[in-house]
């Protein structure tokens, strides 16, 4: 089942509060990244949603 452009907001969302909670540097970093590609694949769906066989909405 295809993500939706919100899911991937969503999962960035999740990954800053993670990053917020993260005992190391190291850790939060990490999460932080996780963060950027996932609004990274938001940009790119919201640009070209056919592109990724993504859903809008």
């Amino acid at each position: 089942m295809p993500q939706t452009l919100d899911s991937y907001r969503l999962r960035a969302a999740e990954c800053l509060a993670e990053a917020r909670r993260a005992p190391h540097e190291t850790d939060k970093a990490i999460f932080l990244e996780m963060a950027e590609q996932w609004l990274s694949l938001a940009a790119h769906g919201d640009k070209a949603p056919n592109t990724f066989g993504v859903l809008v909405g």
